[in-house]
């Protein structure tokens, strides 16, 4: 019997190291930014500080931007990690000359595992997954009497991704993604990477 080549010898699959540069958009971090705000919102309710129809928020931030590394362990199963990055601003004003505001820097690390589950020399679709920590760096302003003034904050919080659909079409070294799923990063992203 003649042996059957090795996967790796395959038209485009050779290349087993990829760089990717991301940009998603912002409703991860609009996501879990609410829920802590939520949290705070609801225990000042509870303890009768405002009353509920007083609070007026503003939020802004700038979508994910994400470097990727990946490594194809065999033709079906790739390994990497992400960093993301991405910024926002918010300012609750409760009335009654009560109000907080917040500048944050976030940052998350992530490692991944995905599943290409087709597999041709310029198109692969897969699913993948990824959990890390989010860091958010950055400073807080407040108007209650126990912490009146700015000061710098750091907070760390457990973060996923899920990737339910991706796309990566182009050439043998150069590419272009396009992803759907849901976690930190947002609901799609779309961006362009290096094979090597």
């Amino acid at each position: 019997m003649q042996a059957q080549p090795h996967w790796s010898t395959e038209v485009g699959m050779h290349r087993r190291h990829e760089i990717r540069f991301e940009v998603s958009d912002p409703f991860g971090i609009r996501e879990i930014v609410g829920r802590m705000e939520n949290r705070h919102y609801s225990d000042l309710l509870h303890d009768g500080v405002i009353p509920p129809t007083t609070a007026i928020h503003a939020f802004r931030a700038t979508p994910f931007f994400s470097l990727n590394y990946h490594y194809r362990l065999t033709k079906w199963l790739w390994a990497g990690a992400m960093v993301n990055y991405a910024y926002y601003k918010d300012h609750t004003d409760y009335g009654y000359n009560l109000y907080e505001s917040r500048n944050q820097h976030c940052i998350t690390l992530m490692p991944e595992l995905r599943f290409s589950y087709f597999n041709r020399p310029h198109l692969t679709l897969y699913s993948a997954i990824a959990a890390g920590t989010t860091l958010f760096v950055g400073h807080e302003n407040s108007s209650w009497e126990e912490c009146d003034g700015q000061w710098w904050k750091l907070s760390v919080y457990p973060t996923f991704q899920l990737t339910a659909f991706g796309v990566r079409a182009g050439g043998e070294h150069l590419f272009g993604t396009f992803e759907l799923g849901a976690g930190i990063k947002g609901f799609a992203s779309a961006g362009i990477g290096y094979a090597f």
